[in-house]
């Protein structure tokens, strides 16, 4: 029955918040380990965003642990406005939009041509010929995805590849969730459009 599953899905919420609730209070009180099972159960998701906003593994490395860097320096001043994983998330979107803005202005000072990014993946399911179309296929969503205007991108990122509802998309952004639907919508519609 479709409303008890929805009560599921809310349990569910209301549960990873009330962890995440406990934890940042521990870390807060100087529990390291706290600390550690947040980094430990947000660095994966981090990582997809600052990768898909980024394109390079290192970059998205870097913005990952900056994010940490800067969360655990102003945990203290967290309140829990918004749930930890959206404030978390806000602060890897800006450390990874600061250095995508800070590699267009190298890039431009200097005429050193740099390789293609390279997806890092693992090993891939499926015989040679269906890894080089996974890896053709990924490469061209990420040229497309880098054709998207920074704004659009980032809100599509969050949405799509992280599921973020729209919700804690403005929050992370700090724009109204008719800004978000809307730079979402164009997003899709010019990702179609260089894909088609």
């Amino acid at each position: 029955d479709r409303s008890e599953a929805m009560r599921r899905v809310f349990s569910a919420v209301g549960e990873v918040a009330s962890e995440d609730a406990r934890l940042v209070r521990a870390a807060q009180e100087g529990d390291r380990q706290a600390f550690a099972r947040l980094f430990e159960k947000y660095h994966g998701p981090a990582y997809q965003i600052a990768y898909r906003l980024l394109g390079r593994r290192e970059d998205a490395l870097d913005a990952v642990q900056e994010g940490f860097v800067k969360a655990f320096a102003a945990l203290a001043a967290f309140r829990g406005g918004a749930s930890f994983k959206t404030w978390f998330f806000r602060i890897v979107t800006n450390s990874s939009l600061d250095m995508r803005r800070a590699r267009a202005v190298r890039l431009a000072v200097s005429l050193d041509g740099e390789r293609p990014p390279q997806v890092p993946d693992g090993k891939l399911a499926g015989g040679p010929g269906e890894a080089l179309e996974r890896q053709e296929l990924k490469r061209r969503i990420d040229a497309a995805l880098a054709a998207i205007p920074e704004a659009n991108r980032t809100a599509f990122v969050l949405f799509a590849i992280q599921g973020i509802s729209y919700r804690e998309i403005a929050e992370i952004l700090n724009i109204s969730i008719g800004t978000v639907m809307s730079r979402i919508f164009y997003a899709r519609q010019k990702l179609q459009r260089i894909l088609s």
